[in-house]
């Protein structure tokens, strides 16, 4: 039976949820929010005996695939830094979709961040790379993270996305390796996990890791109930109630608890005695304690009294009475100021006020005494007429003033004595002897009480300084529930001050005690019977997310995945790496494998054989051989994948002798045949065979990607390789852009212009020698060239025209590429003769055509 048999016969004696999970991840790398929800449901289902949402479905063998069917992507571009390092954030390095790609570069021109930003969206070994900002301007980068731009394609669909390289995130590219110094360290020094397994394996996985993220789910969930359960702490355990709440589990019922617990009248009343009884045996002095209740009962009433009586004076009923009297007294002084100006001939604005009734009133009361009508009749004299009148009738008006100013008085100050009995009722002093005396024996054993009453006699004091000095006779309702809680707590005293007297039995205190505390634990559960039964369905919750936590147990996916790793996978991985590690030629290295299997990863590293103690590779191993070894368990792991996913290597040569170098070379483009290579590089030589042996291979030449800095600003691109690494065609193609923009300035300086033209045809020279070797020699020896091709010989021709030619042109070169005697002429070279000296070197290398 094949891998794809042997699973599909284990995962049908799996659970049906179980293999619903199985066929959902058979063909995706995770599940969405709403199918979590729905295998959550499932599972929740297969332990509680409820119905499922929706009905979860068994796994076909058809459902398991064989090899993986996804095309790979390629990665076209990546660039634009920002925040990273010195590198310039208005480049981007660009890929050919398929072959090899080379990017090269000298030490610390950038090429190493770019390498570490792609890690942190491909696949790399090295999971704990960072990508830095400017660490010499660290505020530059406090505020946002580094970002990149990537272009990839998956069967001709291009994405584009910025990227935030400070999240490791999946953005397509999982299936691209990065190997670099870093990386190459983990492959020796510590185990890395298989990242290139058969996607029959890869389904393991994806259950381990699915069903690890439902139990941290199902534990929070756990937790959350463990958490908002309501707490019965104080209920005591050593009560009947209390052993019962605390052994509450998912078969306890509420009608079986309340039946338990149930409080009658009896029960009721009995506690109440029990509770007088406890406390009298409590104390050591009864009746001193049951005296000082008393009295606390006593004082408690009388406040309770007196500040009724208060309140009662804020009464509307009161405060109108006030409010008459303040009239009338204000109405007879007025009347007597009137009577003062009627007397004293001043008009009198205040006709048909309360004060001129008050004097008319007084004034008919005069009449009326000496018998005369009033008003008085035609041709009888006024008492109100103040002209010059008869002696008799002057008399009887100086008697009517006096009787109608003392009438006026007299009434005014029954009026103010009348008024100010009533004002004293609202004297603060009053509230303010209040505050002292009882409350201030309360004010530390009923802290709550007493502030209630000091914030209402606040109030009380506020109204009666308003009342007694604004006149402000507007009701105002206060609230009064301490004076309710006051009373109760005089008669609660009262009943404390009755128990402290009956209690007279020791003996009895622990058996009523014990009766106490059993009835009042009763009293408790009955109370919060809603706390029982929210607390009895927590429980049934609890209990059905253990069982699934249970259920969703990785241990039986791991043992599962650890057999068929080693059948499919472990051994296929030695035989590769073996492969490699002969044809990289550190067998002298007895290395062998060292796997174990956790939460559905296999880990795998190398390990010594045939040593004589515990010895780590690092510590016998050249710097070499441990890069060796590196670059042949990343070879070995690719020989796994299904598949071809891209590879990138950031120096992979580094501190390789030349046999090994040249085996690199062409190991890589290899590679670079069926799947996209890219190569990061410093070593212009191993650069030059890598290109030479990839046009060997295709007949094409890759394209290289030169990575350069100017100053502090690295990571520049230029999309041709460095002059260096350039065939004569395009050091032709260079000259003749150099030409075609040469600045025709005449103002330009004959120094500058010097300088500008020695570089030229330094440049030019090179040329020269590059046509040299590869059209007058054929390409035979070459410089950086690994081999002497000796078959080219036959191409080879060397006459006296050429040699005359290349002596021409190097000649030319030669006057402005050295330096000249003094007496050499000063006059430049113009730009058609610059021209004219590139169309030498052209017309030199069409003979060869």
């Amino acid at each position: 039976m094949d891998l794809r048999g042997k699973l599909h016969s284990w995962l049908m004696s799996l659970p049906r949820w179980q293999q619903d999970l199985a066929r959902r991840l058979a063909t995706e790398s995770t599940l969405t929010g709403s199918e979590r929800a729905e295998v959550s449901s499932n599972v929740e289902a297969a332990n509680s005996g409820l119905a499922p949402s929706v009905e979860p479905r068994a796994i076909a063998l058809d459902d398991i695939p064989g090899v993986a069917t996804e095309a790979a992507p390629r990665l076209l571009r990546f660039g634009q830094l920002k925040r990273v390092g010195l590198v310039s954030a208005e480049h981007e390095l660009e890929f050919s979709a398929d072959g090899l790609t080379v990017a090269y570069g000298a030490n610390a021109v950038g090429k190493s961040s770019y390498v570490r930003g792609l890690k942190r969206i491909c696949r790399t070994v090295d999971l704990e790379s960072s990508v830095r900002g400017n660490v010499y301007a660290p505020g530059e980068s406090s505020l946002s993270p580094p970002t990149a731009h990537v272009s990839f394609s998956i069967d001709g669909q291009v994405t584009s996305q910025e990227i935030d390289l400070s999240d490791r995130r999946s953005v397509g590219l999982d299936s691209l390796s990065v190997f670099d110094a870093a990386c190459a360290e983990l492959y020796v020094h510590a185990n890395n996990s298989i990242a290139y397994v058969p996607s029959t394996l890869k389904l393991l996985s994806r259950m381990a890791v699915e069903q690890d993220q439902l139990r941290e789910l199902i534990q929070l969930e756990i937790r959350k109930c463990e958490s908002e359960q309501p707490s019965f702490d104080a209920i005591g355990s050593d009560t009947a109630a209390g052993a019962l709440l605390r052994g509450l589990d998912e078969r306890s019922t509420i009608s079986s608890i309340h039946s338990l617990v149930t409080i009658t009248e009896v029960n009721a009343e009995r506690m109440k005695e029990l509770q007088a009884l406890v406390s009298a045996a409590a104390s050591r002095s009864v009746q001193q304690d049951a005296s000082a209740a008393e009295s606390d009962s006593t004082s408690a009433m009388k406040l309770h009294s007196r500040v009724t009586e208060l309140i009662e004076e804020l009464s509307s009923s009161r405060l109108s009475d006030l409010q008459d009297r303040k009239r009338h007294l204000s109405d007879a002084v007025d009347a007597v100021k009137v009577a003062a100006r009627v007397f004293s001939g001043l008009p009198v604005p205040e006709l048909g006020s309360g004060a001129w009734k008050d004097f008319w009133r007084s004034a008919r009361n005069f009449v009326e005494i000496i018998g005369q009508d009033f008003p008085p009749g035609a041709g009888s004299s006024c008492p109100f007429c103040l002209q010059e009148l008869s002696e008799e009738v002057a008399e009887q008006l100086q008697v009517f003033e006096r009787h109608v100013t003392h009438d006026l008085q007299l009434s005014a100050e029954a009026m103010e004595l009348r008024f100010e009995e009533a004002r004293r009722r609202y004297n603060p002093v009053v509230v303010q002897q209040l505050r002292s005396g009882f409350l201030d024996r309360i004010s530390s054993t009923e802290p709550t009480l007493y502030s209630n009453l000091i914030q209402l006699l606040g109030l009380i004091e506020e109204r009666y300084l308003a009342v007694h000095a604004d006149g402000d006779y507007q009701e105002v309702q206060l609230a009064l529930v301490c004076l309710t809680e006051l009373e109760d707590w005089a008669k609660q005293r009262r009943r404390h001050a009755t128990a402290l007297r009956e209690a007279s039995d020791p003996a009895k205190e622990l058996e009523l005690r014990r009766e106490l505390t059993e009835l009042e634990a009763r009293v408790q559960v009955v109370d919060r019977f809603d706390d029982v039964e929210a607390a009895i369905e927590v429980r049934k919750r609890i209990s059905v997310f253990r069982r699934m936590m249970t259920s969703l147990a990785t241990n039986k996916i791991t043992t599962k995945q650890r057999e068929l790793t080693h059948q499919s996978v472990s051994d296929d991985l030695k035989k590769s790496l073996g492969a490699e590690i002969e044809a990289l030629r550190v067998d002298r290295l007895r290395v062998d494998l060292s796997a174990s299997t956790h939460v559905g990863q296999t880990q795998v590293g190398l390990k010594l054989v045939g040593v004589a103690e515990s010895v780590k590779i690092g510590e016998i191993a050249s710097e070499g051989e441990r890069r060796a070894l590196a670059l042949a368990f990343f070879f070995a792991e690719l020989s796994l994948a299904d598949g071809y996913g891209g590879i990138i290597l950031d120096d992979p040569v580094s501190s390789l002798d030349d046999e090994r170098r040249e085996h690199i070379a062409a190991r890589l483009v290899a590679e670079a045949i069926r799947r996209q290579v890219v190569v990061f590089t410093h070593d212009l030589p191993f650069m030059l065979d890598l290109v030479s042996r990839y046009k060997d291979e295709t007949g094409a030449e890759p394209p290289i990607q030169h990575v350069w800095r100017t100053g502090d600003l690295a990571g520049r691109i230029d999309d041709q390789p460095p002059m260096a690494a350039m065939k004569l065609k395009q050091r032709l193609a260079y000259l003749t852009r150099v030409v075609e923009s040469w600045d025709k300035d005449d103002k330009a300086s004959f120094n500058g212009e010097w300088h500008r033209i020695c570089g030229f045809y330094t440049t030019l020279r090179k040329a020269w020698e590059c046509a040299v070797e590869e059209k007058l020699f054929n390409g035979v020896v070459r410089r950086f060239q690994r081999e002497i091709k000796t078959l080219a010989l036959s191409g080879v021709v060397i006459n006296a025209e050429l040699t005359d030619r290349v002596k021409e042109g190097m000649g030319r070169c030669s006057m402005f590429a050295h330096d000249q005697p003094p007496a050499s002429p000063g006059s430049l070279p113009d730009r058609a003769q610059l021209e004219a000296d590139v169309e030498g070197l052209r017309a030199f290398s069409k003979l060869f055509s």
